[in-house]
């Protein structure tokens, strides 16, 4: 079972009707080769890059299959931010050189994020 807002994924014994596990799923780098992703949403052009951030896979969905004799799960990950009238995780970065010096690295590569 998925738990999306939580970026973890549990394991239920069905028969015994309880919870067995539950495994975080950590963050992903975009920063690192083969993570790149469109940070803009203002350039009207798709421009996959490197960008110092983290995000969260956040799963949606999930299948199982085999290939090869081994079991794989698969996860459909939505990886949005929560954003309620009542609470939001939601933030547009200018430059943060204008925000007294944040001590962020590469901030010439930032455009778009979210917290």
């Amino acid at each position: 079972m998925t738990l999306q807002e939580n970026n973890a994924i549990a394991v239920v014994d069905l028969i015994a009707q309880e919870i067995t596990d539950i495994l975080p799923l950590g963050t992903i780098d975009y920063d690192q080769f083969g993570n790149e992703i469109d940070p803009s949403d203002k350039d009207d052009k798709l421009e996959l890059r490197s960008v110092p951030v983290e995000g969260m896979f956040l799963p949606d969905a999930l299948a199982t299959f085999s290939a090869g004799g081994t079991d794989y799960l698969a996860t459909a990950n939505e990886g949005d931010s929560r954003d309620y009238d009542c609470y939001s995780e939601e933030v547009r970065l200018g430059d943060p050189a204008d925000e007294g010096g944040l001590g962020i690295q590469k901030a010439a590569n930032w455009q778009r994020t979210r917290r």
